[in-house]
């Protein structure tokens, strides 16, 4: 993966996209993509944004079963 192309990862997780979401926007694998979040974010804040991104998941997941 290219500089600009981690950036951009980077970018879209910060921003509340999921690793699944960026699995299907770049070509590599499930663990490329974490470790190259890791090293681009610090182990804490890759952890709060992962929760917050599932969190935001389910909520959603949930306020569709209840429609």
């Amino acid at each position: 993966m290219t500089k600009l192309q981690i950036k951009e990862m980077t970018d879209d997780f910060i921003n509340g996209k999921s690793i699944d979401q960026l699995l299907e926007k770049f070509p590599c694998t499930k663990l490329t993509i974490i470790r190259n979040l890791k090293k681009n974010l610090t182990d804490d804040k890759y952890n709060y944004l992962l929760k917050e991104i599932t969190s935001k998941r389910n909520q959603n997941s949930l306020k569709k079963i209840k429609k």
